[in-house]
Order: C-alpha cells, then sequence, then structure tokens
C-alpha cells in the first residue's frame, strides 16, 4: 500500500516571505548562498568567512538548528549570449566554443531551524515517513516568532558584512516553485534543478530510488569515522605547487566529487550545561574503571580535555554529515560509488554508507526538518569542527 506524499509531508505552510511551518510547529528560513570565485579566495578570506559562520553560529544562541546544503548537479553547458551587447565575434565564438560541454552546476543553502522540541529526544526510527498520516500542531507564541526572526537576522547580518558569502533569504515561489520554474523543494525532490515533477520514493532490491534515479548515501555520524585532526582549510592538489591553492577542508566532499551528490551538513547548537554534566559523568566512570582498562584511561584524558576548552570559549555541538550520489544507470551509479568511498577516504575518513536507514536520512534532510535525524544519527564535537566540514 502506497502512503500520500501530502499526508506525512512534514512541512505544513510557506509564507509569503518565507517562513516555513512544519506541522511539529517548528520555525525555519532558507537563504541561498551566493559564493565567491573558487580560485580567487585566499586563505585570509576563507579565515574571515569562518570566523564570521562561527560567530553568527553563536548569535543564535543554544536550541537552533543550522543546515547547511550544497547540489552539485551535472549539466551541460548552454552559450549565453545576453550580455553580449555589442555583438562582440569573440565573445560569441567563446561562447560556442564551450556549448554542451559538461560541467557539475551548484547551489548551495543554509536553513536555520527553531525546533519546538528537543531533536535529541527522537530516534530516526520515529522518522515521520513511516507514518500513514501527520496531525499538524498549532503555534501561537508570538514573543518566540519574534526572537526567532531577530536571531535570523543577526545570523544573516553577521556572514554578509564579510561581502565574501551573500545570503538569500528565498521567498514563497522560490522554495515551492510555480508552474513555470522549479524551487528548492523540487531540486530535492527530483535531483534537478529545472524539474517540476514529484515522483515515487520507493526502494527496490535494496536500491533507495527517487522516481528512475538511483541513489546511494554516505553518512559521517560517528566520531570514529574521523580523522585525528580536521582543519579548516586544505590545499587543491591539483593546483598546488610551490604556491598554495587554498580551498575549505569540506570541499573534498563537495566540488571534489565532480558528479551528481547533496552534501549535507548539519549541527545543532544544544544546551551547554547538559553536554558539561553528561561528560562530567561519563568522566567519573571512566576514572574509576581506568585501572583496570587503558581503554577507560585514554577515554578520561580526552573528555578531560573536552571540557577544558569548552571551558575555554568554544562551544559544543550535534553534527551530522552526508553525501547523498545518484545517477539513473546503477551501473554509473556503483562506479561513483567507489569514487566517493576514495575521496572519503583520502580525507582521512571512515566511509560508510547507509544501507538500512537511507530513507529516513532522505527524509530528514528536506530543507526544514533536519530535527528528524534522530539522536543515533549525531555525533557530538566543537562548532569549529563542525563549520570546518562546510563546503
Amino acid at each position: 500500500m502506497k502512503t500520500k506524499i501530502e499526508d506525512i509531508f512534514p512541512l505544513l505552510q510557506v509564507t509569503e516571505d518565507g517562513l516555513v511551518v512544519s506541522k511539529n510547529a517548528d520555525l525555519s528560513y532558507f537563504f541561498e548562498i551566493e559564493y565567491p570565485e573558487l580560485f580567487i579566495t585566499s586563505d585570509k578570506s576563507y579565515s574571515i568567512v569562518i570566523e564570521s559562520i562561527m560567530n553568527a553560529a553563536k548569535s543564535l544562541g543554544e536550541g537552533y538548528i543550522v543546515h547547511k546544503q550544497d547540489f552539485y548537479i551535472e549539466d551541460q553547458y548552454k552559450p549565453d549570449y545576453s550580455y553580449n551587447v555589442t555583438g562582440d565575434p569573440i565573445i560569441r565564438e567563446n561562447e560556442k566554443h564551450f556549448k554542451d560541454r559538461p560541467f557539475t552546476n551548484h547551489k548551495g543553502y543554509i536553513y536555520i531551524t527553531l525546533p519546538s522540541s528537543d531533536p535529541l529526544k527522537r530516534t530516526s526510527a520515529i522518522s515521520s515517513l513511516f507514518k500513514k498520516n501527520l496531525t499538524p500542531r498549532s503555534f501561537k507564541d508570538e514573543k518566540v516568532l519574534s526572537s526567532f526572526n531577530e536571531k535570523v537576522s543577526s545570523f544573516v547580518s553577521g556572514i554578509n558584512q564579510t561581502k565574501i558569502l551573500k545570503l538569500r533569504k528565498l521567498n514563497r515561489d522560490k522554495i515551492v516553485g510555480t508552474k513555470r520554474d522549479a524551487g528548492l523543494l523540487n531540486h530535492y525532490f527530483t535531483f534537478s534543478f529545472s524539474d517540476t515533477n514529484i515522483y515515487d520514493i520507493n526502494r527496490e532490491n535494496s536500491n533507495f530510488k527517487i522516481g528512475d534515479k538511483n541513489s546511494y548515501t554516505f553518512v559521517i555520524n560517528d566520531l570514529d569515522q574521523f580523522p585525528s585532526e580536521v582543519n579548516p582549510l586544505s590545499s587543491l592538489r591539483d593546483f598546488s605547487g610551490a604556491s598554495r591553492m587554498p580551498i575549505s577542508f569540506g570541499a573534498a566532499f563537495g566540488i571534489n566529487i565532480p558528479f551528481n551528490h547533496i552534501y549535507n551538513q548539519v549541527f545543532y547548537i544544544t544546551k551547554q550545561a547538559q553536554v558539561v554534566n553528561d561528560k562530567s559523568r561519563e568522566i567519573k566512570r571512566h576514572y574509576s574503571f581506568s585501572q583496570w582498562s587503558r581503554d577507560n584511561t585514554f577515554s578520561y584524558e580526552q573528555k578531560t580535555i573536552f571540557l577544558d576548552t569548552l571551558k575555554n570559549g568554544e562551544i559544543a555541538v550535534n553534527a551530522h554529515f552526508n553525501i547523498q550520489i545518484f545517477h539513473e544507470n546503477l551501473e554509473t551509479l556503483n562506479s561513483y560509488k567507489d569514487i566517493t568511498s576514495g575521496a572519503i577516504g583520502n580525507s582521512q575518513f571512515t566511509a560508510k554508507v547507509a544501507t538500512t536507514f537511507s530513507e529516513q536520512l532522505y527524509w530528514a534532510n528536506i530543507p526544514g526538518n533536519a530535527q528528524e535525524i534522530g539522536s543515533d544519527n549525531f555525533l557530538t564535537c566543537f562548532l569549529s569542527n563542525a563549520v570546518s566540514m562546510y563546503s
């Protein structure tokens, strides 16, 4: 028996100015990111952007979810003659020269969500995807809405003031689309920038599909998958020789994967006092057993360092990262799978494919629905670590 998507779709309302209200009474605003040119940005510019994102996140405070979502979709170049107002033959020939050449089209978005309940109190097993229908909860607290608007405005201003990144708020048409133009939700539900249809979501022979597009999801949801160190900046190897070509660390999962994929980067600013209490209890337990096990001694030492770092001004967050790759041809997708696994491994991470919960992850990464990721898919790290993973 098929479930109708409108019965379980988690979003309830999108206002004209872009306020998104979920059926769980969660509030969100969506923004499109205008990136700088990839090969112009310097180390200093990257540092400014990273610092601005961290400061903007701190201005939101506890209880907010920040979900960055980057789409990379294969395309062919279509000549653009609109800017050639003088009819310059060199410009015309230049556009013709690149006609139909394959490239990966990139669009990035960031979603700020205030969940109505603690997302760490739910697991991916109770995803709304498995319900027959969703009963909307009402939202009536105008003070919460006013505070939410103020904090989101502060977040956006903090990033836009860098003049390196620019966030543009999406209105209703940009989110849900029109009869003529695809919106953000169309992008996500079709894996395309131009398709305005809605397709079935199903699993056939252990293969997760959106319409006729097969999909695999690589997930980073455990600290054991991380390398010993995560730096915010890296070098683009193909273009770095005597001089360094800077690039973000997270670019390994973004532009450096040159085919169809979506890279999701999510963090939840949890209650800091709760993190301190939980880690303190764990430290006491590890210390009690440290004389019998070297593993407990190591855990005791590392968690003590973690708490000391929090006291020095760092912020703890619950983070989740995943890479959704897709293609119509299953054989091509399997080759993409091998390349993606290699890219993750080359960054010193451990690759892990979501085999039994890919549907839940896909559903949880619907824009404005990251609160459904579940505590079992979040890891605890510092805000600086989470932002370092940005592409």
